[in-house]
């Protein structure tokens, strides 16, 4: 028997399966979607579907499959609360204020956008870069402070009822403190960068693995085999591109299909296979995912 929570889901779905039937009709325009698309995705998405670099929990769009978009934007619409199919609390009462043009006309817009992706060499450069800003800055802050701890000293050495420079001197003890605390973990950066690209690595491996060739001893099968081995899905069957989305969007996806917050997958295949997921394993493919490339 159904229990209550699933038998809410199974009614939600059934619900959206009829509405989707109605709304598949609509015709999207992509030229008309341009202002709702600055106005109410732009902020978390970016105006082209790139992403937003601060929000990496937010999906990156461009290129996804259109089938695709309307189904996701049309069960966030449905989904008035936790038991609905696909709730989130920012894009459900978004996409509420949706008509069923606005989310043709944005899922054509959105796949037609070009596709950008990551490159984990160049992730971990610019990290490394940032590291070196970051250190110069740390010594040069100190450098400063030190040189204003010396003049001070030769003040109250000169002077020795100077009170203000006494005062200011024996003030500034927690600040060199903390300048040279900043030095130490910026001098430590290339070493957490090293630890984190070897880690990145090992994961691409292990979800390589899995994406390809899934795990017949857990009974998870290969991603390839829905969302192709080039990673761009399949848009009449309405299974999304993942090549290079988000890490931290992908895992939270994942989350939700293993704790049933996400029920709007098609015969509860994707909540069947995350339950069987480890966290590593969930890690693993979305570090693969993330840093895929075009073929």
């Amino acid at each position: 028997m159904l229990s209550y929570n699933r038998l809410l889901l199974a009614l939600g779905t059934l619900g959206l399966t009829m509405a989707l039937s109605n709304a598949q009709n609509v015709v999207g325009n992509a030229d008309d979607a341009k202002k709702i698309v600055e106005t109410q995705c732009a902020a978390c998405h970016g105006v082209y579907g790139e992403g937003v670099a601060s929000l990496p929990h937010q999906a990156k769009l461009a290129g996804q499959h259109e089938n695709y978009l309307r189904v996701q934007l049309h069960a966030l619409k449905e989904s008035k609360d936790a038991t609905g199919s696909r709730f989130e609390m920012t894009m459900s009462p978004q996409a509420s204020m949706l008509s069923d043009q606005d989310i043709a006309n944005i899922s054509a817009y959105y796949s037609k956008q070009p596709m950008l992706f990551y490159h984990l060499d160049e992730d971990f450069s610019a990290k490394r870069t940032q590291a070196a800003t970051d250190l110069e800055k740390a010594k040069n802050d100190l450098a400063a402070l030190e040189a204003k701890e010396a003049e001070l000293k030769a003040l109250v050495k000169a002077d020795a009822n100077n009170a203000d420079a006494a005062k200011e001197l024996k003030a500034m003890s927690r600040d060199l403190r903390g300048a040279k605390s900043a030095v130490r973990k910026a001098e430590g950066a290339n070493d957490e960068i090293a630890a984190a690209e070897a880690k990145a690595k090992a994961l691409m491996v292990r979800g390589e693995q899995i994406y390809f060739g899934g795990d017949m001893n857990k009974r998870i099968p290969a991603c390839a085999a829905c969302h192709s081995p080039s990673g761009t899905g399949n848009g009449p069957a309405a299974y999304p591109a993942l090549i290079g989305q988000n890490y931290e969007y992908l895992t939270n996806q994942l989350h939700n299909f293993k704790t049933y917050k996400r029920s709007n997958d098609p015969a509860g295949m994707m909540r069947d296979i995350a339950e069987r997921m480890s966290e590593d394993e969930i890690e693993a493919v979305a570090t693969y995912i993330k840093y895929m490339q075009p073929k």
